[in-house]
């Protein structure tokens, strides 16, 4: 769940903005530190961060964290109505002599004998032991398809920070490479100067000691 959370707010993210380091934020959290008289660096590379001319909301999308994030919504959603779903047996509210024993499905409601004759006659309806097994198979479906997709989701960002580790070593070998190169080369000119300029004043020397004698 980590890489779903805003490392500000600590929450699911809300509207997540991406920076260009790839790190991403809440909207409204980047909005905050960016109303802030200190230049916008990203809170986990520490990068300073140039907005664009609309500001945090030109930023782009990370339409994946948002897409995972909507989806463990609904999830979390949809398994507090099947807890709460009216079970076979409980008291009709309207009628209560009678017990709820069917579900409308038009409607979506649970239903005694008298509701049906009264208010959904002519309805589709089926059991509510029935209907409660279906919204809870639902349910289960939806949050295994959730979870399959989080997985994904998080593997891809592990992957991405992978790679980042990777090109950030690569680099780092890169450039110690370049310094090294550029030391020694220097160090050769360094020495062939040295060694014309002793040349040049030997050859001085000479050519005076001749003009003197």
């Amino acid at each position: 769940m980590e890489e779903l959370s805003c490392s500000i707010c600590l929450e699911l993210f809300t509207r997540p903005k991406m920076l260009p380091c790839q790190h991403t934020f809440c909207q409204d959290c980047l909005q905050d530190l960016a109303s802030r008289k200190v230049p916008l660096r990203c809170p986990n590379c520490r990068q300073q961060v140039r907005l664009p001319r609309q500001g945090v909301t030109g930023l782009p999308d990370n339409i994946m964290a948002a897409n995972m994030c909507e989806r463990l919504q609904n999830q979390a959603t949809l398994s507090g109505e099947t807890r709460e779903q009216p079970q076979s047996g409980n008291r009709c509210n309207f009628h209560p002599s009678e017990k709820l024993k069917l579900y409308c499905k038009p409607c979506q409601v649970p239903l005694c004998v008298d509701c049906v004759e009264e208010g959904h006659d002519g309805h589709p309806n089926v059991s509510l032991a029935k209907a409660t097994q279906e919204r809870r198979s639902s349910a289960q479906a939806l949050i295994s398809e959730g979870r399959n997709i989080l997985e994904s989701y998080c593997s891809f960002i592990r992957g991405l920070r992978e790679t980042e580790k990777t090109l950030t070593a690569q680099k780092q070998q890169t450039d110690n490479s370049i310094i090294q190169t550029y030391n020694q080369i220097v160090q050769k000119l360094t020495e062939k100067k040295d060694h014309l300029l002793s040349e040049s004043q030997q050859n001085y020397n000479k050519n005076l000691v001749k003009i003197q004698t």
